[in-house]
C-alpha cells in the first residue's frame, strides 16, 4: 500500500469515532483559517508607532504571497494535473464538502504556509503562531479525508517558498527604500516648524531633499 494511502486511511480512521475530535477537526479544517488571517492585524497594532507601517506591509507581503500561490501556482498545478481527492478514490468518512475535486497540491497549505514565512521573517512569534496554526489546520484536512500527506508536503512547499520570495525581494529592494524615505521625512511628532528652532537648534539641523521632491529637516 502506498505510504500517502496508509497514512490517510489511519488519519481518517479516527473520524466517526469521538463527536469532539470530529468537531474540532470540522473547526481548524473549515474555520480556524479565518480566525489566523484576523489575528494577523494584532500584530499592526502591538507593534511600537514607527514599526506599525513595516507591520503592515508584511502583512501586505503575506497576502500577496498567500493569493499567488493558492490561486496562481496550486491553481496551475490542479489544472494541468487533476488528482482526485481521497473519499473519492478510497472509502474514507468525509467530515468536510471542499471547494474543489483535485487534491495536489493543497491549496490551503499552499496560502497559509505563504501568508506565515513573511510574518515569521518579520516577527518571530507572530510567525511561529500563523505556522503552528497552519500545521494544525492541515492536519484537520488529513484527518477529514479530503487530502493526501503529500498534498500537505507540496503545498507547503509551494507556499514557504513563494511566501520566502515576496520578502526576500522586499528585503532587497522596499525595505531599503523605506529607510531611506523614513532617513529624510520626518515623522509627524519629529517634525518641527523652522519658526520654533533657535540659532543653537538651527546650526545643529542638515537640511535635505526626500525622494518625494519635499523638503524634510533632520535634527541631530
Amino acid at each position: 500500500m502506498h505510504p500517502d494511502v496508509f497514512l490517510v486511511l489511519k488519519f481518517n480512521s479516527l473520524a466517526g469515532q469521538f463527536h469532539w475530535l470530529d468537531a474540532a477537526a470540522i473547526f481548524f479544517a473549515a474555520y480556524f483559517e479565518f480566525f489566523v488571517c484576523v489575528f494577523l492585524f494584532l500584530m499592526v497594532v502591538l507593534a511600537a508607532p514607527k514599526d506599525r507601517l513595516t507591520a503592515l506591509i508584511y502583512i501586505g507581503l503575506a497576502y500577496l504571497a498567500a493569493v499567488v500561490a493558492r490561486f496562481n501556482l496550486t491553481a496551475g498545478i490542479h489544472w494541468l494535473w487533476p488528482n482526485p481527492r481521497p473519499f473519492i478514490s478510497h472509502d474514507l468518512t468525509q467530515l468536510i464538502m471542499p471547494d474543489t475535486w483535485s487534491s495536489f497540491p493543497s491549496g490551503h497549505a499552499s496560502f497559509l504556509f505563504a501568508l506565515s514565512t513573511p510574518i515569521f521573517l518579520y516577527n518571530r512569534k507572530f510567525g511561529l503562531f500563523c505556522y503552528v496554526s497552519s500545521f494544525l489546520i492541515v492536519l484537520a484536512r488529513v484527518f477529514s479525508g479530503v487530502h493526501y500527506p503529500s498534498d500537505i508536503l507540496a503545498g507547503a512547499a509551494i507556499g514557504i517558498f513563494t511566501g520566502w520570495l515576496y520578502s526576500g525581494n522586499w528585503n532587497r529592494i522596499g525595505d531599503k527604500n523605506l529607510r531611506s524615505w523614513r532617513s529624510f521625512c520626518l515623522v509627524p511628532e519629529e517634525r518641527l516648524e523652522l519658526s520654533s528652532l533657535s540659532a543653537h537648534d538651527f546650526e545643529s539641523c542638515v537640511f535635505a531633499i526626500s525622494p518625494l521632491g519635499r523638503w524634510s529637516i533632520n535634527i541631530f
